[in-house]
């Protein structure tokens, strides 16, 4: 069994003219030094249509949407070294 390369006749897509992305995020403090927090993203990378031929050289089209939902949850610990940083000239 051989490979065999798939031309692509054409492609087309709605990005990036019609990207979308969405976020927000919370911090709250659990103790002097601790904190947690939550971060939600939405990303729309648009749509693609993909016109190639298939194994038997039938002409084909397929489309396919980029589209993400992205959660993270997370602990900081922030440092006390003292006080802040001024510099002296």
């Amino acid at each position: 069994m051989r490979a065999v390369a798939t031309p692509v006749l054409s492609e087309r897509g709605r990005c990036p003219d019609a990207c979308a992305f969405a976020g927000a995020a919370v911090r709250a403090p659990l103790e002097v030094f601790w904190s947690v927090k939550g971060e939600y993203l939405f990303v729309d990378l648009g749509t693609r249509t993909i016109n190639t031929l298939d194994i038997d050289g039938v002409p084909f089209r397929a489309s396919y949407a980029v589209r993400d939902h992205i959660v993270r949850v997370g602990i900081n610990y922030t440092f006390d070294w003292g006080g802040a940083v001024v510099a002296r000239y």
